[in-house]
């Protein structure tokens, strides 16, 4: 029989034993795969310390010393520290531990079987697969620029969103994968478990009504109009380069038709000219070309007007005939008053283009020799015309012509002595030499006109008559171009290379 002594100590032992408790931390991170620290708070006298960590591993110690543990998985996982003595447990104290773990998100996509913008829309609920701490923070970016973000209490509730617009020609890329022509949805979700945000994907695609459009090539089009203005031309190539036209947008019907100004229909085609049209239009107008487009998500079209103009009249004529150079040459612009621009070209490379925004005469000085194309071009704005004439100014305005023979004995006056012919001559004088160099006669006299008024007779020196044969004249002068200035006289031309010399050669013939 136990004494009372032997019952009091025991009962004082099991109730030191009971009362022990153990603490534990999360290290501030109460987080799968991050530590727990737990701390045993035990008095008396026990044999070991068995942990049992609610996840199937346990741990035995035989000290009363902290010990860490790291959960693989978020869970509510019930903590035991039994103590043990003498082969029993005496104490088991436990705590019920919460651990979270990064999202573990799930979504569930609900969508017609066609979507199409900006009619449809899409829902998406967003769920978790684990237990989530209060600071949930997750985003849906739509893949079209759009996004929303939302908290935990939000988790189960449907999301819809409406697309603006089609993903027709949208690439997205997933991994080392590129898709055409989708929307990529994107979900992300944050926590403190984690700091780099956790992803989940949905490739969706969209579908709209056609994205109309065509084209004029080589014409000018006013947008304020919506009209193309063609000029000289009854036939037109229409270029369909409407969005979707032959792509993921798909288009069963292509339609155009060609109003004329009482809005009759004059012409029209319908799906054989889905990618362009040849349209011949009656003559000269405005015509209204609507093209419709049409596929599952319904239908769209396009007005735009064709004028086809007479381009304007562009001409031009010279105030005065110019066959010489250097001179001014002034050109008179009789174009149509239609025509508000103009562009010269004087000399006929483009070099040095004049443009005019009124209708006025233009001057220019040509100072050089050549054949120049005068062209000028001139618009109305929505037609362009031109016209072009050819100058032949190779020979000069302002020359002298040497003879090159004369005959003394001759009854023809012009031919009894040799004088140069010139005019507007400001100085001027002329020596004739043998070929032995012994000067033969000079002379500087000029009339009023500025030409030689003297010729030698083919005399030499003393008044007899110089033998037949060449001779050879040298001329020094200065022409006058009026209001173009002086310029000394560079020579005769004496090649076929417009090479010129200021000295040549007479032959004297005797009868």
């Amino acid at each position: 029989m136990r004494t009372f002594t032997s019952l009091v100590l025991s009962f004082l032992f099991s109730f030191a034993v009971f009362s022990q408790d153990f603490t534990y931390t999360d290290n501030g991170l109460p987080c799968a795969r991050n530590a727990y620290t737990f701390t045993p708070s035990v008095t008396g006298s026990f044999d070991s310390l068995v942990w049992d960590f609610g996840d199937g591993k346990t741990l035995s110690e035989i000290s009363a010393q902290a010990v860490d543990h790291s959960f693989i998985a978020a869970d509510i996982y019930k903590v035991k520290m039994n103590v043990y003595h003498g082969g029993s447990i005496i104490a088991s104290p436990s705590h019920n531990i919460t651990v979270y773990d990064k999202p573990n998100l799930t979504f569930s996509y609900s969508a017609p079987s066609l979507v199409c913008a900006p009619d449809d829309s899409v829902v998406l609920t967003v769920d978790t697969l684990n237990i989530e701490p209060q600071d949930l923070q997750f985003t849906i970016d739509w893949g079209d620029k759009m996004q929303q973000s939302f908290s935990k209490k939000e988790i189960g509730k449907p999301k819809t969103h409406h697309y603006q617009k089609t993903s027709c020609g949208n690439v997205i890329t997933i991994g080392n994968s590129q898709i055409k022509d989708k929307f990529l949805i994107t979900i992300s979700a944050t926590n403190r478990c984690t700091s780099v945000p956790v992803f989940l994907f949905k490739p969706v695609d969209i579908k709209s009504a056609p994205n109309v459009g065509f084209s004029i090539e080589n014409t000018n089009y006013d947008s304020l109009t919506a009209t193309f203005y063609i000029c000289d031309s009854n036939t037109v190539l229409l270029k369909n380069d409407s969005y979707g036209r032959d792509n993921c947008l798909s288009v069963d019907n292509v339609i155009w038709r060609v109003y004329n100004e009482n809005n009759q229909v004059v012409n029209e085609c319908i799906n054989n000219c889905i990618d362009s049209y040849t349209m011949p239009f009656p003559g000269f107008g405005k015509y209204k070309v609507v093209l419709t487009q049409e596929n599952a998500c319904g239908s769209a079209n396009v007005e735009r007007y064709v004028e086809f103009r007479k381009p304007p009249e562009v001409r031009f004529r010279l105030k005065e005939p110019a066959f010489c150079y250097p001179a001014h040459v002034t050109f008179l612009n009789i174009s149509s008053d239609e025509v508000v621009r103009f562009w010269w070209d004087f000399i006929g490379d483009s070099s040095q283009v004049i443009v005019d925004t009124v209708k006025v005469d233009e001057e220019w000085l040509y100072t050089e020799s050549g054949i120049y194309v005068i062209k000028l071009w001139g618009t109305d704005n929505y037609c362009m015309n031109s016209f072009d004439t050819t100058l032949d100014l190779t020979k000069r305005c302002r020359d002298i012509y040497v003879p090159n023979a004369f005959i003394p004995t001759s009854d023809n006056p012009d031919l009894k002595v040799f004088k140069p012919r010139a005019k507007d001559l400001v100085d001027y004088r002329i020596d004739i030499y043998d070929l032995y160099g012994k000067h033969i006669w000079s002379s500087t006299a000029l009339d009023d006109t500025g030409s030689p008024s003297e010729g030698w007779d083919g005399t030499c020196p003393g008044g007899t008559p110089c033998p037949p044969g060449t001779y050879i004249w040298k001329i020094k002068a200065t022409l006058s171009y009026g209001d173009l200035g002086e310029e000394p006289w560079d020579g005769q031309v004496y090649n076929k290379k417009g090479k010129r010399s200021t000295a040549g050669t007479v032959v004297l013939i005797r009868q």
